[in-house]
């Protein structure tokens, strides 16, 4: 059935859609067992076959989200003057609601990447069961991802704001424009080489001191996942784009925020939760970036783990390592780490020379 869909649609991208649809076209059966399970998801499903529908057989936009309307549109251009001082060079990276450029600066050779941020996009997310209630508007996320950007500038392991400003379209509405710096995300390295389990722990040790330095400002990342993680040219890691996330004890909508592949049981529930869905997120990227057959995106496997069920041990993994990714990976949020303190502390004992352990526990 998947295959078919395929054939006649050209939906080749639509793996990467927050509810998967990859999994969901394996079997009539299991379609109507995803039917029968979440509402809404017949209307949902047409509706993203009609968007990744191409004639022209162009490669579809790889999204979390997926636009109503075509209101995103580019306020800048290559060879634009932004910020006063700031060149625009080449686009680096293209979202549903935003567009990333490198840029350098008139006066300099300095680079900053600069994001623009379309806040008039309106957009619905598909990892919801009633497609009926996903109508946004992007100004919410713009609001909270500079506030949060600001509040934890001056930390090693979070990409640091540098500035913004506002562009106005002709209509009107204004464009956020984010000067960050310039980094090159785990997703993009990936493509080239997979990381060596050193190089993984390393990541683990440095995305956890991020979360520590969240966990101290009251902040909840909620979307930890590899395009989400930098990497400067020491070969440290950072932690970036704070769109979906909270401060702890805030009350959340019924929606949604994150990523459903790395998301944990009690976010999917819409349950409450605590600060250690991230660390349960890091787990799941550890334990991905180390197992290159990684069952955690698979359709099937996924709603096994969001019902209880415990991931598969890691072949040709120590341990000690194998220990901590399961515990950051547990189903039940009391038998996790309790911080990503107690996280970082762990794997500090295996990762030899990255640092010290935190005193802060």
């Amino acid at each position: 059935m998947k295959q078919e869909a395929e054939k006649i649609y050209n939906i080749e991208h639509a793996d990467n859609v927050n509810i998967h649809i990859d999994g969901l076209f394996e079997s009539a059966e299991k379609f109507n067992q995803a039917v029968s399970r979440i509402p809404g998801l017949i209307d949902c499903t047409m509706l993203m076959l009609s968007k990744y529908a191409n004639p022209l057989n162009q490669a579809a936009p790889r999204e979390d989200v997926i636009p109503l309307k075509d209101t995103c549109r580019d306020t800048v251009d290559i060879g634009d003057i932004v910020m006063s001082h700031w060149q625009i060079d080449k686009c680096i990276g293209k979202g549903s609601i935003s567009t990333v450029y490198e840029a350098h600066h008139t006066g300099s050779q300095y680079k900053s990447a600069i994001k623009v941020i379309h806040s008039s996009f309106q957009y619905f997310d598909i990892a919801k069961t009633d497609v009926t209630h996903r109508v946004y508007d992007a100004s919410e996320m713009v609001q909270i991802e500079l506030d949060n950007m600001v509040g934890l500038k001056g930390t090693g392991y979070i990409v640091n704001y540098e500035d913004h400003d506002a562009v106005e379209n002709s209509d009107g509405s204004q464009d956020i424009i984010i000067r960050m710096e310039l980094l090159q995300p785990l997703s993009d390295l990936l493509r080239s080489r997979r990381l060596s389990k050193e190089e993984v722990i390393r990541l683990g040790i440095d995305i956890c001191k991020a979360l520590e330095f969240c966990n101290k400002n009251s902040i909840i990342h909620c979307d930890v996942k590899p395009s989400n993680i930098y990497v400067n040219k020491w070969g440290g890691y950072k932690l970036g784009d704070f769109s979906a996330s909270t401060k702890s004890g805030e009350k959340r909508n019924s929606d949604l925020m994150g990523t459903l592949k790395y998301m944990a049981p009690e976010v999917y529930a819409g349950k409450q939760f605590s600060s250690n869905i991230d660390t349960y997120s890091l787990g799941l990227v550890m334990y991905e970036l180390l197992d290159s057959r990684s069952p955690v995106s698979k359709e099937a496997a996924l709603y096994q783990r969001f019902s209880g069920a415990h991931l598969p041990l890691l072949p040709r993994s120590d341990e000690a390592l194998q220990s901590i990714i399961m515990k950051a990976c547990a189903y039940k949020p009391e038998d996790r780490f309790s911080s990503a303190t107690e996280m970082l502390n762990e794997l500090l004992k295996i990762g030899g020379g990255h640092g010290k352990e935190s005193e802060s526990m």
